[in-house]
């Protein structure tokens, strides 16, 4: 059953609303501002370790591409990366980026197109293998559940639920024709990728992820909140990547999880600060260059067109 336009529409606004006013309650509360002071030498060297940190990122996220592409053709790392950006762009406006492959592939020839498709959702899901993982690891390892006072007996059999949840709707739509095609479509796709160039491709994933979760910390610890730790910057990926992300709402929806989780007693603006700074260097710095990449490639592809006519 096809969920009506409406309802998707009503879903990301009653989400919108929410996640703002949450944002919005938390600032309007507090009372300590006087202590909230911006040094702009912090605020430099915040950036350009972001911006350090950025390149490395995307360098997992193109060696990683070019992995999973191998089976189906070869690329230099240059093009690959050029696909990485054009996918921010397409990915960014889509609910769970689900759009992110088709920026990638307006680089490949045609025949590949389709192939390339399945094997970035393919990444995509390797990726999300990880976050789940370490966000599973930050759970159990945190004593007290973001001081709710939600203790580790809870956790475990959350997660339990949580796998039955996940089987229940497997099973469910494995009854369904259209879903059984898609997945021998990606059976088909993966099946063409060496056991090596996966291990390699989810290694790549794995340097990736770490190399954002040391991002955020660093950028949380240079605005001063220093006890912060690593299980609650797994958590907090968690948690953004279970929900819809989408342009309007993905700022609403980083700030309110980064309230909830990294609060530690009490709410710091700095937290939002630091999340809003990540979100411009790893988001919208990519997204900007992906949109000139993919406008300078369709201009390429005009000039092609009129030169053979």
């Amino acid at each position: 059953m096809q969920v009506p336009n409406w309802l998707k529409r009503l879903a990301l606004i009653l989400l919108l609303i929410s996640s703002y006013s949450y944002i919005a309650y938390k600032l309007y509360v507090f009372d300590n501002w006087h202590s909230v002071t911006i040094n702009s030498n912090q605020l430099i060297l915040n950036i350009s370790i972001l911006l350090l940190l950025l390149v490395l990122n995307l360098f997992f996220e193109a060696k990683k591409w070019q992995t999973l592409l191998k089976p189906i053709t070869l690329v230099k790392h240059g093009d690959a990366l050029k696909m990485v950006f054009a996918g921010f762009t397409s990915g960014i406006v889509t609910p769970f980026k689900a759009g992110e492959p088709f920026g990638k592939i307006a680089f490949l020839d045609k025949p590949y197109r389709k192939d390339a498709i399945i094997m970035s959702y393919f990444g995509s899901l390797l990726q999300n293998i990880t976050i789940l993982l370490c966000g599973i690891i930050g759970l159990l390892s945190h004593s007290k559940l973001l001081n709710l006072g939600i203790q580790n007996k809870w956790v475990y059999t959350l997660i339990p639920i949580t796998l039955l949840v996940i089987y229940i709707l497997t099973k469910a739509l494995s009854k369904s024709s259209r879903f059984k095609d898609f997945l021998f479509q990606i059976k088909q796709s993966i099946t063409k990728l060496s056991v090596s160039n996966t291990l390699k491709a989810f290694g790549y994933g794995c340097l990736r992820y770490f190399t954002f979760c040391f991002q955020l910390y660093m950028c949380l610890y240079l605005f001063g909140c220093t006890d912060i730790n690593f299980s609650q910057i797994f958590i907090y990926y968690l948690l953004i990547t279970l929900f819809p992300s989408h342009l309007l709402v993905d700022m609403g929806i980083r700030g309110s999880v980064a309230i909830f989780v990294f609060s530690n007693n009490i709410f710091n603006p700095d937290i939002l600060m630091a999340v809003f700074l990540v979100w411009i260097i790893n988001q919208a710095l990519p997204t900007l260059i992906g949109t000139a990449t993919l406008v300078r490639r369709y201009y390429i592809n005009i000039h092609k067109r009129t030169q053979s006519m």
